[in-house]
């Protein structure tokens, strides 16, 4: 029997090896995405898959960035939502939990997601303002920066940009954090309904840390601002 793969006639061959590498990624993660594995799946020799992709990263990269424009559509569908969630918090909130639900819903593609290297979403611009880098969703970006302006002023007072990406790095690491931890890290074997019970106070802990005046100052809720000079009267 001719084992030979079949050639490919129907002229978008591109668009149908990032079509079966997504399809491949979510079933199985970013392990399961080779040329060999795609091209095989198609039914097409891996040769002709470079002449579209120069190599497993690339493509590897190409489903990464799908995966990110999937999480930025989730976001997007909650961050300008007035109605549902009319306060700014409200709406950081329910991006935290966007992120999350993208995590715990689609694991394997969440993972595509971080093998890419398009995962960093802020940046920040001379004056400490929030920015979406070239080529990233530019008014999920703007949206979710207007958003924690408002944040800050109801908050701290202030609508001063120095501290945003600060804060905004903060919740990221908490959210992120917490999300692999709920994937493929130690509490992955819990239920989704015990992990999101657990998400709901420690995404609260972030947004309730939120610092714009001094983000540095880990002592901030203590007496002062400083820490006591002894805490043994506490622990006795």
């Amino acid at each position: 029997m001719n084992s030979r793969p079949k050639s490919y006639h129907h002229g978008n061959l591109k668009e149908e090896l990032l079509r079966v590498a997504i399809e491949t990624g979510r079933e199985a993660g970013p392990e399961a995405i080779s040329i060999r594995n795609i091209t095989r799946r198609l039914g097409v020799s891996p040769t002709s898959a470079y002449r579209h992709y120069s190599g497993q990263a690339e493509l590897s990269n190409a489903v990464s960035e799908k995966a990110v424009e999937a999480l930025v559509s989730r976001l997007d569908e909650v961050i300008d939502d007035h109605e549902k969630y009319p306060l700014a918090a409200e709406r950081l909130l329910a991006c935290g939990y966007a992120y999350f639900d993208f995590a715990i819903e689609e694991p394997n593609f969440f993972r595509c997601m971080l093998e890419g290297n398009r995962l960093d979403l802020i940046t920040t611009d001379h004056g400490g303002a929030l920015d979406a880098k070239p080529g990233l969703e530019f008014d999920v970006i703007s949206k979710f920066s207007r958003c924690l302006e408002v944040h800050a002023r109801q908050t701290d007072g202030t609508s001063h940009l120095e501290f945003f990406f600060h804060n905004a790095l903060a919740a990221w690491s908490t959210i992120h954090g917490f999300a692999v931890l709920c994937t493929t890290g130690q509490m992955a074997g819990l239920s989704k309904e015990e992990k999101r019970s657990l998400a709901v106070p420690v995404f609260s802990a972030a947004l309730r840390g939120t610092d714009f005046h001094n983000p540095h100052n880990a002592y901030r809720n203590y007496p002062g601002g400083v820490a006591p000079e002894s805490d043994e009267a506490l622990v006795k």
